[in-house]
């Protein structure tokens, strides 16, 4: 298949810019490639594959030096408002751009919060992505998936989708993949209820080459404020450190390689559980080779 590409750096493809390689890899940009997807399944299947579905990379760790198998980038962009405030946008638009011309071209500020995302609407989907209060499912309406077992493209409801705190079915149902979503932006919330988004994560947050928070947070614990009292601000495994203004925050900072990543990880971990009994849960996707499954 000529869209199907073979030997594929991913540093480009992932926030945290690793070195990994993609045996095969798919990139599903417009509305076209979206209508190509029967077809590299059939693909898959005839050559068995494993395949693994990446957005904007934003929070995803490849810890291999090789992913034996095919990545399908789910990057396809463009999004629509109705007159009835419902919004349609496209598996691959990033989060940001979306929010700022929602409120610069349409005087909706309703969804600032979700300002200095990183991420795609598909990754928002799925992960169910929350912050200052406004989670995804808040104003989710429905999604048009395709439905790797059966070939179909399907929409999926609310209730379909089984949100829960940073999560939803399609986060374990990998047999479904995100074409777009749409939203019901016609519900106001008082925005002085809520901090500004940009000024917090510029304070807060880090900057530079990072997947975004590792870890989810232990309520009612912050997973950030344990590995901050743990010590481990600025504590660095290669290329790799924890940030010293959030301890939530892995950082390449010097030519970081997966093993750097994973080590600071398994520190993070053991030291918070030994400091506070607290197990600390990954809340980026740790995509290892499935050969070596």
């Amino acid at each position: 298949m000529q869209i199907v590409q073979q030997n594929i750096p991913l540093k480009k493809y992932t926030t945290l810019r690793l070195d990994a390689t993609a045996r095969y890899f798919v990139d599903i940009v417009d509305s076209q490639t979206v209508d190509d997807l029967p077809e590299i399944f059939a693909f898959i299947r005839e050559n068995s594959l494993p395949y693994v579905i990446i957005g904007g990379g934003s929070n995803v760790v490849f810890a291999c030096d090789v992913y034996d198998g095919i990545v399908i980038r789910m990057a396809p962009k463009g999004w629509e408002l109705d007159e009835s405030l419902q919004l349609t946008a496209m598996a691959g638009e990033v989060v940001t751009p979306l929010v700022v011309a929602l409120d610069r071209k349409h005087h909706l500020p309703i969804m600032d919060r979700w300002m200095g995302l990183p991420g795609t609407i598909g990754g928002a989907v799925v992960g169910n992505a929350w912050c200052f209060g406004l989670d995804t499912a808040k104003y989710f309406h429905s999604a048009r998936v395709y439905n790797v077992d059966n070939g179909e493209f399907e929409t999926l409801s609310k209730a379909d989708m089984k949100f829960d705190y940073r999560t939803s079915i399609l986060k374990s149902d990998r047999s479904k993949l995100v074409v777009s979503a749409t939203f019901d932006l016609s519900r106001d919330l008082d925005p002085d209820r809520y901090r500004d988004g940009v000024e917090f994560r510029q304070l807060k947050q880090p900057k530079g080459f990072t997947c975004g928070s590792f870890f989810k947070n232990p309520y009612p614990y912050y997973a950030g404020k344990l590995i901050d009292d743990a010590g481990l601000k600025w504590t660095r495994i290669g290329g790799a450190e924890i940030s010293e203004r959030h301890g939530n925050f892995f950082l390449n900072v010097d030519n970081a390689n997966w093993r750097d990543i994973i080590a600071l990880r398994d520190l993070a971990k053991t030291t918070v559980r030994e400091k506070y009994g607290i197990d600390l849960e990954e809340e980026v996707r740790i995509i290892t080779n499935p050969v070596d499954s």
